[in-house]
């Protein structure tokens, strides 16, 4: 991928760090 998604080292944002649960996703009210 021209992106490199390797090269962004996913691991090192830390996504556990982000708190994806503290964003709330239900609330977005995807449906």
């Amino acid at each position: 991928m021209l992106a490199n998604l390797e090269g962004l080292n996913l691991e090192g944002l830390n996504l556990e760090g982000l708190n994806l649960e503290g964003l709330n996703l239900e609330g977005l009210n995807l449906e």
